[in-house]
């Protein structure tokens, strides 16, 4: 996992060093622009995985109801699998609606 080495303000910016494995690096696949950061630490929710079918075969992630409000779930959506350490990821980028 990566760390946070120092944090500097300018203006309504940050200017932010940062420090991570070569294999993490990776994960952005040459990608320099558009880049979140999130920490594990800072998840409110919980949630779960669902199972359905012959032998559990279709699985499913369960949005919180907390976070259900203003969500059109027809769209297409990007998701992306990370795997760190012991820890497997999986990310969901969808557009935002208007509420």
């Amino acid at each position: 996992m990566g760390k946070l080495l120092a944090i500097k303000r300018h203006g309504d910016n940050f200017q932010v060093e940062m420090s991570f494995k070569e294999s993490e690096v990776k994960h952005l696949g040459g990608s320099l622009d558009n880049i979140q950061i999130f920490s594990e630490d800072s998840f409110a929710h919980r949630t779960h995985i669902s199972q359905r079918g012959k032998n559990a075969a279709t699985k499913y992630f369960l949005i919180p109801r907390q976070l259900r409000k203003g969500l059109q779930l027809s769209w297409d959506i990007a998701c992306h699998k990370i795997e760190i350490g012991d820890r497997v990821f999986f990310v969901y980028a969808m557009p935002k609606t208007l509420e």
